[in-house]
C-alpha cells in the first residue's frame, strides 16, 4: 500500500512540474501581443477591438519614439477614447532612471468609416536624460484607459 501511495505521489509531482514548465518566461522572445476584450450584456452593448503593443523598444539616445494604437473594429459606439499618463520613467533596477514624456497621450476615434484606423502617441526622452543615465537595461510601464461612448 505504501509503494502504491508513493508511486501516485511521485506521478502527481511530475505532472505538476510539467504544468509549471508550460508557462515559462523566455527572455529571448521579444514579441508579444495583448488582446483587450470587454463584455457588456444587452443588445446595444458597445464592442470594440483596440491593439496596443505590449512592448516598445526604444533605441538608445532616441529623442522620440512612436507608439502606434489601432482600432480594428467597433459596434454601437460613437467614440472610443484611449488615454495614458503624460509622463513616466524607466529604471535599470539599481541607480539609473530615464524620465520620459508622452505627447498625444489622449486619443479619440470617432470616424469609423475606414477601419482599421491608426493613431500615434510619441514617447520623448531629452538628450539630457540620456546623458545622465548610467549603463544598463531600462524598463518601464505605461497603463492605458479605454472607454467607449
Amino acid at each position: 500500500m505504501k509503494k502504491l501511495l508513493c508511486s501516485l505521489l511521485t506521478l502527481s509531482l511530475i505532472f505538476c512540474a510539467v504544468a509549471l514548465a508550460e508557462g515559462e518566461y523566455n527572455e529571448n522572445d521579444s514579441t508579444a501581443t495583448t488582446k483587450l476584450t470587454t463584455t457588456i450584456k444587452g443588445p446595444d452593448a458597445p464592442t470594440y477591438t483596440v491593439i496596443i503593443p505590449s512592448t516598445l523598444a526604444i533605441a538608445p539616445n532616441a529623442t522620440s519614439t512612436t507608439l502606434t494604437v489601432q482600432l480594428m473594429e467597433q459596434a454601437n459606439t460613437s467614440e472610443i477614447s484611449i488615454t495614458t499618463a503624460n509622463s513616466g520613467s524607466m529604471t535599470n533596477g539599481s541607480d539609473g532612471t530615464i524620465d520620459f514624456t508622452v505627447s498625444s497621450n489622449e486619443l479619440s476615434f470617432s470616424n469609423f468609416n475606414t477601419l482599421p484606423s491608426t493613431k500615434t502617441m510619441t514617447i520623448t526622452i531629452t538628450t539630457e536624460e540620456w546623458q545622465k543615465a548610467p549603463a544598463g537595461t531600462y524598463t518601464g510601464t505605461m497603463s492605458f484607459t479605454i472607454s467607449a461612448q
